[in-house]
């Protein structure tokens, strides 16, 4: 477990990280006094179940010292958002959250994005719901005639005429502002409203359209008043089903928080003027040992340091750790986006215990909950392995499930270029990002047995040694000798149960330790459809890996320039046989079973073989 001495750092408030011995952040954290803090580390831990296991990783601790407890606490945010460490509390998505974002344009856009702009563009969100935000802004463009293009449009491009009407312009989508048919004012009308309904301000913005309208139909500007009752019926269209039955319509985002085991979630429901205009969810990874306090507190920082909404409340499912803290960091934040151009102040922290209040928390709990019943689901499915892997298990006799198979292959050119490959199967699929290459070292000339033996001793000498899990089955391509050195390596290793089978090419044999016989598979059984799915995905990686490699060293190709013989048939032959040596051992009846090969070509092939190999049979025999 890594030891240090906590009185040799400092008492001020600041930052403090976890590093392991390859630099990278295993756990960061903030406190008022980091001696104080730093001596419950030194002693083991501070109760939480997840310290003394990040101890016993870590090899080196750093600390940034900060003026103020408010400071250590942003800057922790920042380094948690920039790092992810493995111990922190951090929302979990496979992907960042989109935003919607308004640009700082001459006639603004409004798009979807994953990437905040800082060029003053105004950004709404995060949200989950990627499928409805589609829809949603599909609706607001369409019939706030938003338009969708990217031009670079400026008052000098529009007096050059520089852009030509699209066919939005012509479906009646867009209005031309490109070519000067619409002017700023006009077109800002529809982003105000886009404005208005995602900050849960669309009455206001009710109130001054009407007052709009009847003035131009005073005026008897019946064109101008038009624009403004189509710009007010699109926005009651797109707010249609939004409403919420609430006495007190307010302006709050609602946080609920449930756990289940180690697992914790939050949804969100955004409700402004007595409407929910969209949910936000996210599961907490590092949830385990922690309190609902310090998961919400580490959410609040976390999504808000990002949105650029702030409400005017955040109803809590549970009291937050350390509200006057979170309190003085909302206040920051309100300052920063109020410096940027956008008037906003800190929400106030409240946790509603009757009435509508409390009731939209249940509800947002029983969203969180629906979130982990749903991760829940995913991974029964997941956990559901191929009706293949159970026939594999009984007809092998493997004490487990082979739920993760390795497969190895040779390939070679006359005895150069030889290279190796790994693929790996997890529960009956490919998972490519774990397949490896070899080049073959130690072996001169032509010998399959020696090149599969360095190769598999290189991969599980290293598993060894790293202290890393065996896979549940490793399949050799060939028959009892490649498998028997590779067997023997095990052995060496001290891993004489290892499962471990090899499957020859010819007869689809599969082949054991310690049988001499082959066992007898039928043919179109799951396992043996499997165990050649393996085989022939490592043909195929090995293979393309040797033709770069011959192509690197400029090696000839023996196949090239036989008429008949194009690439796709050639990608079968070698596939069917594996390499050039497996090719030319091939009988003639074999090779005519190819599909696309004729007697005729079969005979060519084996005779240009036997020219470049004298071991290569007579192909009359």
């Amino acid at each position: 477990m890594f030891s240090f001495e906590a009185g040799n750092y400092p008492t001020d408030p600041g930052v403090y990280l976890f590093r392991d011995k390859g630099g990278a952040v295993l756990y960061v954290g903030k406190a008022v006094n980091l001696r104080q803090r730093l001596r419950s580390y030194a002693a083991g831990g501070d109760g939480r179940a997840q310290i003394p296991a990040m101890l016993r990783k870590a090899a080196s601790l750093d600390v940034i010292v900060t003026g103020s407890e408010v400071e250590a606490l942003v800057l922790e945010n920042n380094l948690i958002k920039e790092h992810a460490p493995r111990y922190n509390i951090f929302l979990k998505d496979d992907k960042s959250y989109p935003f919607i974002c308004i640009t700082r344009e001459l006639f603004p856009r409004v798009l979807l994005t994953r990437q905040l702009r800082r060029d003053g563009s105004r950004h709404y969100g995060p949200f989950t719901e990627v499928r409805v935000l589609r829809g949603f802004l599909k609706g607001l463009r369409e019939r706030l005639h938003i338009r969708q293009c990217d031009l670079a449009i400026t008052e000098e491009s529009i007096a050059a005429r520089r852009h030509k009407l699209c066919l939005d312009y012509h479906l009646g989508i867009c209005r031309g502002p490109c070519e000067g048919l619409q002017d700023s004012a006009d077109y800002h009308r529809g982003v105000d409203a886009v404005r208005s309904l995602l900050k849960g301000q669309a009455s206001t913005w009710r109130k001054e359209e009407e007052e709009r309208m009847r003035q131009a139909s005073a005026r008897l500007e019946f064109e101008e008043a038009a624009r403004s009752r189509d710009a007010l019926q699109a926005l009651e269209q797109l707010s249609k089903g939004q409403k919420v039955e609430l006495r007190e319509a307010g302006e709050a985002d609602v946080v609920g928080l449930e756990r289940r085991d180690h697992e914790a979630a939050v949804a969100m429901l955004r409700v402004r003027e007595g409407r929910v205009l969209g949910r936000f969810h996210s599961t907490l990874e590092g949830s385990l040992g922690r309190s609902p306090g310090e998961l919400l507190r580490a959410f609040l920082l976390s999504y808000y340091s990002t949105c650029e909404d702030l409400p005017k409340e955040i109803w809590l499912s549970h009291a937050v750790e350390e509200p006057g803290l979170v309190e003085e960091w909302f206040a920051l934040r309100a300052e920063e986006l109020t410096r940027a151009g956008d008037a906003q102040k800190a929400p106030r922290l409240v946790e509603p215990q009757r009435g509508d209040r409390a009731a939209l928390l249940r509800l947002a709990r029983l969203n969180a909950a629906q979130v982990l019943e749903e991760r829940e689901l995913r991974r029964l499915a997941r956990d559901r392995v191929p009706a293949s892997l159970s026939a594999l298990q009984r007809d092998l006799g493997l004490p487990t499930l082979p739920r993760r198979i390795e497969g190895f292959d040779i390939s070679h050119f006359g005895g150069k270029a030889t290279v190796a490959s790994m693929v790996v199967f997890v529960d009956g699929r490919s998972l490519k990002r774990d397949y490896r290459h070899f080049h073959v070292k130690s072996v001169e000339g032509v010998d399959d047995f020696a090149s599969m033996e360095e190769v598999v001793e290189r991969r599980y000498r290293r598993l060894v040694e790293e202290g890393q899990a065996m896979p549940d089955l490793i399949l050799i391509d060939g028959g009892k000798g490649q498998l028997g050195r590779a067997h023997q390596v095990l052995r060496r290793l001290g891993l004489p149960a290892q499962p471990i089978c090899g499957l020859a090419k010819r007869l689809e044999e599969v082949f054991v330790p310690g049988e001499s016989l082959p066992l007898t598979l039928p043919r179109d059984s799951a396992a043996n459809r499997l165990l050649q799915q393996v085989r022939d995905e490592a043909h195929r990686f090995a293979l393309a890996f040797n033709r770069r490699e011959m192509a690197r060293l400029a090696l000839p190709d023996p196949l090239l320039g036989i008429p008949g013989l194009g690439p796709v048939l050639k990608e079968r032959l070698l596939l069917r046989f594996g390499d050039v040596k497996g090719l030319g051992e091939a009988s003639l009846d074999e090779l005519v079973e190819v599909k696309g090969v004729g007697r005729k070509l079969a005979v060519e092939l084996l005779e240009r073989l036997k020219c470049g190999n004298g071991s290569v049979q007579d192909p009359t025999a």
